[in-house]
């Protein structure tokens, strides 16, 4: 293909100029996004996922893939995201009216030397911490997620010129995220994509949620605060108000069946303690009343070990004579942090409360049983 040469306009020139028609068709679409997923088999080792972008989104995505993946196919590309071959052929034309984009004789899209997507900078330091940011994400999240995999590209993108291995690592670790080996879960992209529609445009939404504790799906009518990561779980969870009942309520993202947007807005209450609440979590469980105290004893084995992190906002660690070191925390829902309790093994003694003490007591009683003890 040859290469397609723009006499009047810079390359700064042409990238505002395509963004200002992007965002505008943006807005005349609503940003609406991903409405469908499909799957349809491609042989025995690979899977497409078929996602139905807005032509500005999909556009978009195609700047990122081609300017992280130099020499991407027009079959990758149709791959990632889900469309036809002849979509993406079309889409090609359109951008390289917009970009200098070449192909080469194998089919390879890339754009001409110099052409860069950098649109925020970066020094050494802080690059290092949006790469740990989002490593956090793809090492957290289990569930094929194109929206994470294109930011996580744009951002390794942004970091090229600083470091071109950390951002090969990003680019790297994005593509795990689009990847066939997540898991492929049509119904949580959908109802993550609504939950991000409310949140921003403050909308009351209704969800039908499939608790472990109830048979039947629950609805709730809420107002959303917060999409919060589960680093215990592997997904996200929406941190919602409910009006009626006064209540904040926390939901698992990938629980919820669907969601709807109602037609009145959400208005934040005044005085709503949410950080403060969250603070009290030990990660994301929380409940009404004052937060639960917890004391722990450790060994002094470990009693080095525990003093090196903070563990949590609340902590006071005191070493005692013999060596080991007694903890204590103010924990809304100490049921959350029983699993980081058990896994010191014989190294801790739970002192209070007393029911988790117990609960305690009565599973070394099971192991032992079980192993023969």
């Amino acid at each position: 293909m040859h290469l397609v040469i723009l006499k009047y306009l810079s390359v700064s020139d042409i990238r505002k100029s395509f963004r200002i028609k992007m965002w505008i068709y943006i807005k005349k679409t609503l940003f609406i996004g991903m409405d469908s997923v499909l799957l349809e088999p491609l042989s025995k080792k690979r899977i497409c996922l078929k996602v139905s972008f807005t032509k500005a989104e999909r556009l978009l995505q195609m700047e990122s893939l081609i300017s992280n993946h130099s020499g991407i196919r027009r079959s990758e590309l149709a791959l990632r995201l889900g469309v036809h071959r002849s979509t993406i052929s079309r889409d090609i034309v359109e951008l390289s009216v917009l970009y200098p984009l070449t192909e080469d004789q194998a089919g390879g899209l890339s754009f001409i030397d110099g052409y860069s997507l950098d649109s925020i900078t970066f020094s050494s330091y802080e690059a290092v911490y949006v790469y740990l940011a989002c490593k956090l994400i793809t090492d957290t999240l289990d569930r094929h997620s194109p929206y994470a995999a294109s930011a996580i590209r744009k951002l390794g993108s942004a970091i090229q010129r600083i470091s071109p291995s950390l951002s090969d690592v990003m680019i790297t670790d994005a593509d795990k995220l689009d990847g066939s080996r997540q898991i492929i879960d049509k119904t949580f992209l959908s109802v993550l994509e609504m939950l991000t529609e409310g949140w921003i445009k403050h909308n009351i939404v209704k969800l039908e949620y499939n608790s472990p504790s109830h048979e039947e799906l629950r609805i709730y009518e809420v107002g959303i605060l917060k999409i919060l990561p589960n680093r215990m779980g592997g997904t996200f969870v929406v941190l919602t108000y409910q009006k009626h009942e006064k209540k904040l309520r926390l939901f698992r993202i990938d629980r919820i069946k669907s969601v709807t947007h109602l037609d009145h807005k959400f208005e934040i209450p005044v005085n709503l303690a949410v950080e403060r609440k969250l603070n009290e979590a030990w990660s994301i469980w929380f409940k009404d009343g004052n937060p639960v105290p917890v004391k722990l004893k450790f060994s002094s084995k470990v009693s080095l070990r525990v003093t090196e992190s903070q563990w949590h906002p609340s902590q006071k660690l005191t070493v005692l004579n013999n060596g080991e070191l007694l903890a204590e925390f103010k924990i809304s829902e100490p049921d959350e942090m029983y699993p980081w309790i058990r896994g010191w093994g014989e190294d801790v003694e739970i002192l209070e409360p007393e029911y988790l003490r117990r609960r305690f007591i009565r599973e070394i009683k099971k192991m032992g049983k079980k192993y023969g003890i």
